[in-house]
């Protein structure tokens, strides 16, 4: 990445963090309005940005949309952010980080884990969290997400991490503390919805103890 490129990318880290002072219009775009180069547009997601079947995207029983948002200095796209739409829920967020602790392809492990073990998360000195910061008005953000409009249904236990190397250590905390994951999936089991499947809860399982054990280490 050049420098000039690095320059816009840090400074739209601070514009969008100074939410109040853009304009939004009808054709899906904001504008920064102490600086009109800087320009936010709201797109169709292309087929890289669909979530997949990760279980974050398909949650109350429906797919739930993605966009993304293109990021543009003087009308040039610097820089874009993959969305994921709960729309019945009033809730917008970018597509989380992706840090896998267990993968059941890879041999040997030292437990046995039939299903993907992800540690999702937003890195704090990110242009994802700008745009999330951003998204939120400059309420206080914290996990689990949830609505900040109507009564939470839906709520997403990622995490927050100032910089890779604290993501790291955490990643390293829970490989170390796994087999504590396999007693607590164990006596949650039994509240597995009928319409989820039981890689998908065991997978959306993970990250709520990924989330407990944030809060008891902090």
């Amino acid at each position: 990445m050049n420098q000039t490129k690095r320059n816009v990318l840090d400074v739209f880290k601070t514009y969008l963090m100074d939410f109040e002072h853009w304009r939004h219009n009808e054709s899906d775009r904001s504008v920064y309005l102490y600086d009109p180069d800087y320009i936010v547009v709201l797109m169709d997601a292309s087929p890289l940005e669909e979530m997949g079947d990760q279980w974050w995207g398909n949650l109350v029983g429906r797919k739930h949309k993605t966009y993304r948002y293109s990021l543009r200095c003087k009308s040039e796209e610097v820089y874009h952010i993959p969305i994921v739409s709960y729309y019945n829920e009033e809730l917008l967020v970018p597509f989380p980080i992706r840090r896998t602790i267990v993968n059941p392809m890879d041999e040997p492990n030292d437990i046995t884990i039939d299903h993907f073990c992800d540690l999702l998360y937003y890195d704090t000195e990110s242009l994802e969290y700008s745009l999330l910061f951003h998204i939120r008005r400059g309420e206080k953000i914290s996990s689990p997400l949830e609505s900040n409009i109507k009564p939470g249904i839906i709520r997403l236990p990622f995490l927050f991490f100032s910089g890779e190397e604290e993501a790291e250590e955490f990643a390293h905390l829970l490989k170390e503390r796994l087999a504590e994951f396999q007693e607590f999936k164990k006596a949650k089991e039994q509240e597995r919805p009928v319409r989820r499947n039981r890689q998908a809860w065991s997978e959306e399982l993970f990250s709520k103890w990924a989330l407990l054990i944030s809060i008891s280490v902090q």
